[in-house]
């Protein structure tokens, strides 16, 4: 299983700017990999996708929190998954 978090800030005001980077790239990667209408669940104040590629687990997860914020919400994430 892989974990791959895109960072960014929440919010329109944020939308296709620096602080977004992350976000843009995960999209990015979900959509390349043929992902992009798997469903998106909203779980401990974040958007996470869930699919396979190549055989392999992806979780994808987006924080729903300011930047600077991220690393602790990442921490209460993955205290509430199963990564295995």
């Amino acid at each position: 299983m892989k974990l791959i978090v895109g960072l960014g800030n929440p919010g329109s005001k944020y939308f296709l700017t620096r602080h977004n980077v992350g976000f843009m790239a995960v999209d990015y990667f979900v959509k390349a990999a043929g992902a992009e209408k798997a469903p998106v669940k909203v779980e401990s104040n974040a958007l996470l996708v869930k699919f396979k590629w190549d055989d392999e687990d992806i979780i994808v997860i987006k924080p729903q929190t300011y930047m600077n914020l991220s690393g602790n919400q990442l921490v209460r994430f993955l205290g509430t998954i199963s990564l295995t």
